[in-house]
């Protein structure tokens, strides 16, 4: 009997002694999974077996180092299979370089020949939205206003009887810290000012006429506080002012002829203002350096161009005239043609900032070349995408806001060069994508794959997110932001 229980006390210490053992080696394939579950410092239910063996934590460590070198290894061999551009990247450079510049100067030539480049022509109803029953209003009565003002015997408009709401023009006075412009003296400055836009020899092309059988100018085309006082001007005194002042008060429809000429605060009860401006109107069709053009539909542009050059004369007269007044010159021609100027002098800030990113890219990736063939690829998206977007997509309109997406593609591209530098860098660091100790052209090829392929997801995802954001202003109701909208989205897509 006690022999039976000693044979049996001693098979379960040896069944025991063969579990310590099998946890102690290293786990076989069936069991990596279960053994994948447990904790990674110490298995908590053997922890004190394992303690006793000595070794059991470094056994796991070394362990799961294998594994993690086994993934890495199956990573490696998943990204690093080939891909046919990245051959020809690694085996045909300057042929791909070659390839790329023909390609840029074919789609840049093409679009200058479908005048890609073109700005598209601002417009009454660029910024409206089209489908607004406003608008269309609006357009009917431009249309029925067209219609009757080109009914003329001949197709022969008298001379300056259609008048030009973009054509309107203010001159806007400030006293500089003043309480009341509305004085004597500052009456007498702003009169003279005036007299510089009326004394012009090309006023009388433009200014409102009298009527279809008097093309001299209206009295109304231009009207001021100051020129209440023409007749006695160089004599005023305050004393005339005040009289002036009091009429205003006591009459309605005086006040209501004079009080566009101050801020909103004047009111009959309330003579103070601390700005004033004066209003000129002209009319169209023009007269201009020998042109006479037959109605104000007739050569349209030409005459905003002949306008704009009065306006440059006339603002340059009265902003530089000698006073105490700050005078400030506006009518919408000329407005716009001030933010062309400006929009230009940005395009140099542009260029500017091309420069910048390209010598920040070279100092960055140690590398001029790469730096320079980064920005000619963003320079050859420009006519790619003005070509599809134009001849495919059938987007005509192209505005200044467009040219705003160059400063975006600027960063996105630089970031994808980046991502795309520092990934290659990596890869010469690694022993497995560089097998071939003697050709090092195969290593090459290992580590493009490898590198498209890793960071190519992750410019994929970037790029893809903010093109998609782009798109979604497509969809918008104002045509400039649509237009802008598909530029923009797919000038990343096509930079990628």
């Amino acid at each position: 009997m006690n022999t039976a229980k000693m044979n049996q006390q001693q098979n379960i210490k040896s069944r025991k002694d063969l579990e310590n053992s099998k946890e102690a080696d290293v786990i076989s394939d069936e069991d990596k999974d279960a053994h994948d579950s447990r904790d990674l410092s110490l298995p908590h239910s053997n922890s004190n077996s394992a303690m006793r063996e000595g070794g059991g934590v470094e056994k796991d460590e070394e362990y799961f180092k294998k594994l993690q070198e086994q993934k890495e290894i199956e990573d490696i061999k998943r990204n690093s299979t080939d891909l046919w551009f990245t051959k020809l990247l690694v085996k045909r450079t300057w042929w791909v370089i070659i390839s790329s510049v023909v390609f840029a100067f074919l789609c840049a030539s093409l679009t200058i020949a479908f005048g890609g480049f073109t700005m598209s022509a601002d417009h009454d109803r660029t910024f409206l939205v089209w489908s607004a029953k406003q608008v269309k209003e609006w357009d009917m009565l431009e249309l029925a206003s067209e219609k009757v003002q080109t009914n003329y015997p001949n197709g022969v408009q008298p001379l300056r009887t259609t008048v030009m709401r973009k054509w309107a023009t203010s001159i806007t006075y400030d006293c500089e810290g003043c309480d009341n412009i509305i004085t004597a003296d500052f009456a007498k400055n702003m009169y003279y000012i005036e007299q510089q836009i009326v004394n012009d020899p090309n006023y009388v092309n433009f200014c409102k006429a009298v009527s279809s059988a008097d093309s001299s100018c209206a009295t109304d085309a231009y009207t001021s506080f100051a020129k209440n006082f023409a007749g006695s001007i160089d004599t005023i005194t305050q004393t005339d002012v005040d009289n002036y002042l009091a009429t205003i008060a006591g009459s309605q429809t005086i006040y209501e002829n004079n009080y566009l000429f101050f801020e909103e605060s004047f009111t009959r009860t309330n003579l103070v203002s601390k700005k004033a401006r004066a209003i000129f109107v002209f009319a169209s069709p023009i007269e201009y350096e020998g042109t006479r053009y037959k109605t104000y539909k007739d050569e349209e542009f030409d005459q905003v161009v002949d306008f704009l050059e009065f306006s440059n004369d006339v603002e340059d007269k009265v902003t530089s005239y000698d006073s105490s007044l700050e005078v400030k010159f506006y009518n919408e021609v000329w407005f716009d043609n001030q933010v062309d100027l400006q929009i230009t002098k940005d395009f140099a800030l542009a260029i500017g900032s091309f420069i910048f990113v390209t010598i920040y890219i070279a100092f960055h990736i140690k590398s001029i070349f790469l730096s320079c063939t980064a920005m000619f690829s963003i320079a050859i998206s420009f006519p790619v995408t003005l070509l599809f977007t134009r001849l495919i997509l059938q987007v005509d309109f192209f505005s200044s806001l467009n040219l705003s997406s160059i400063f975006v593609i600027l960063g996105i591209s630089a970031d994808n060069v980046f991502v795309l530098v520092d990934t290659w860098r990596q890869t010469e660091q690694h022993k497995l994508l560089n097998p071939d100790t003697k050709n090092k052209m195969n290593n090459l090829q290992i580590r493009m794959n490898y590198t498209w392929r890793s960071a190519g997801k992750a410019i994929l995802t970037t790029d893809l997110t903010t093109a998609i954001a782009f798109l979604a202003t497509g969809f918008s109701k104002i045509m400039p932001v649509a237009a802008f909208g598909y530029f923009a989205s797919f000038l990343v897509f096509i930079n990628f």
